[in-house]
């Protein structure tokens, strides 16, 4: 028996026993116990797949200590979000818990911060390696346009509690429209573009679903000539978080934190990440909020000619808000007073 399988986990109140060679957990951590969650999100608190872990194509509802065996085991863990959801941030942290609490010490690198922001990050890390609370000012989270740090605590104050590395994930924007747009700057970085792999296209079924959610993501803004570009650059940033889930991952792995639509299976962060490491298994978990007007889980399958959703795992949490997201996202638009388009979602 390794020192990894005798590890007691109190912090999440559990314990880790050996049974037939592998870690069980007698007690399961917070994560995979949905039962009287005080949730943070109001809407679809009465729905019925709220709480409920399935594997997409398979069925039933996952337990709560498969749940928590698959985190641990897992080389490579990719947590997805929908950004402004505060109940995704806790169950992301209540994930690291549980594979720390496993005996487990992976790097957890951020969507949200990227290379630039990578020497303030270091540098707040040496100084306060356990205060979480400064770190979104120091990194200058505000000026970034994520939801406010605030809500991102729990994920950094769990890693800091374990002594987790804490590591941006992310190009930066520069970067990212020197990429898109080659005319702007440094020839278009021929180099990091070979790299990632993007030069080579995406299979054509993969390039059209990228492109279909592009467009519903900004609710039909998107100019036509604008698309090309939009696509290289979600490829660029998944093909980078990949590369940097690799770098980061030492002995005991990485954990991804970002949003939904970069950790899909089928031409996410995963795709790149087989590409690079075909060896290393990978799980992605993505936090998905429910709907009224779906209330099965075929209903959640992202288009007509996709069976199901494209995770090795989907946990349904309330929505945070209820509105249409088109109509907010038409608010956002003419507060700023001309149609934006950015080189990302999810």
């Amino acid at each position: 028996m390794t020192r990894r399988e005798v590890l007691a986990f109190a912090g999440a109140g559990g314990a880790l026993v050996a049974m037939g060679g592998c870690m069980k957990w007698a007690t399961p951590p917070p994560l995979l116990d949905p039962k009287d969650r005080p949730w943070q999100s109001p809407h679809g608190l009465d729905h019925p797949l709220l709480g409920q872990c399935v594997e997409p194509g398979r069925g039933p509802n996952i337990g709560s200590i498969e749940i928590g065996r698959r985190l641990a085991d897992t080389r490579f863990v990719l947590l997805g979000e929908t950004h402004d959801n505060p109940d995704h941030h806790v169950l992301q942290a209540e994930a690291i818990r549980a594979i720390a609490d496993a005996g487990r010490r992976p790097a957890v690198l951020f969507e949200m911060i990227s290379e630039e922001q990578g020497p303030a990050l270091a540098r707040y890390l040496a100084a306060h390696p356990k205060d979480a609370a400064g770190l979104g000012a120091a990194i200058g989270w505000e000026k970034s346009g994520w939801p406010d740090w605030s809500i991102y605590r729990p994920i950094a104050e769990t890693a800091m509690a374990f002594g987790l590395p804490i590591l941006p994930a992310n190009l930066d924007r520069k970067t990212v429209r020197a990429l898109v747009r080659p005319e702007t700057g440094d020839g278009g970085h021929a180099d990091l573009r070979q790299r990632l792999g993007l030069d080579s296209p995406l299979p054509p079924f993969l390039d059209s679903s990228l492109r279909r959610e592009i467009s519903e993501a900004h609710c039909g803004y998107v100019d036509e000539g604008a698309m090309d570009g939009m696509v290289l650059g979600q490829r660029a940033r998944d093909a980078y978080m990949a590369e940097q889930l690799l770098k980061a991952a030492a002995d005991d792995g990485a954990i991804l934190i970002a949003g939904a639509g970069h950790v899909r299976t089928d031409r996410g962060v995963p795709y790149y990440l087989e590409r690079l490491s075909p060896t290393s298994n990978q799980l992605s978990l993505a936090f998905i909020e429910v709907a009224e007007d779906r209330q099965s889980l075929g209903d959640y399958a992202p288009a007509k000619d996709e069976e199901k959703l494209p995770y090795d795992l989907v946990y349904f949490t309330p929505r945070i808000d209820a509105r249409d997201p088109c109509e907010r996202f038409k608010e956002q638009l003419e507060k700023m007073k001309r149609p934006k388009q950015s080189t990302m979602i999810g």
